[in-house]
C-alpha cells in the first residue's frame, strides 16, 4: 500500500522531498485529472490532498472523504494555512453522526 498526494504549488515540494508520489494542481481541471490518476494507480491506499487543492474540487473531495474506503482520503493543511480548520471530531460527526 502506498501514499499518493495531490497538492497545491506551495505545498508540493515538501511531499516530493519526503518521497511521496505527488501531483501538483493549480486548477479544477488539474485536480480532476489528479484524482483520475490516483484512483487508477494500483496500490494507492492513502490519498493525501492539501486544503488548497481540495478547495478546487470541494464537493468531490467531501464525497470521497465520507464514502470512499480505499484509498482513504486524508485532507491536510496547505503550506501557510492558519489554524481553525475542521477538527477530527467535526469530521467524525459529519461522517458517522457521533461526537467523541
Amino acid at each position: 500500500m502506498r501514499l499518493f498526494c495531490i497538492a497545491d504549488s506551495g505545498s508540493v515540494l515538501g511531499f516530493r522531498l519526503s518521497g511521496i508520489e505527488t501531483m501538483e494542481v493549480r486548477t479544477a481541471r488539474d485536480a480532476e485529472e489528479a484524482f483520475k490518476v490516483a484512483f487508477s494507480s494500483e496500490g494507492v491506499g492513502i490519498l493525501v490532498i492539501t486544503r488548497k487543492a481540495a478547495d478546487l474540487v470541494r464537493d468531490k473531495v467531501n464525497a470521497m472523504i465520507y464514502t470512499q474506503e480505499v484509498p482513504l482520503v486524508l485532507e491536510v493543511p496547505s503550506l501557510g494555512d492558519k489554524p481553525g480548520a475542521e477538527s477530527a471530531d467535526d469530521l467524525l460527526k459529519g461522517a458517522i453522526g457521533i461526537s467523541l
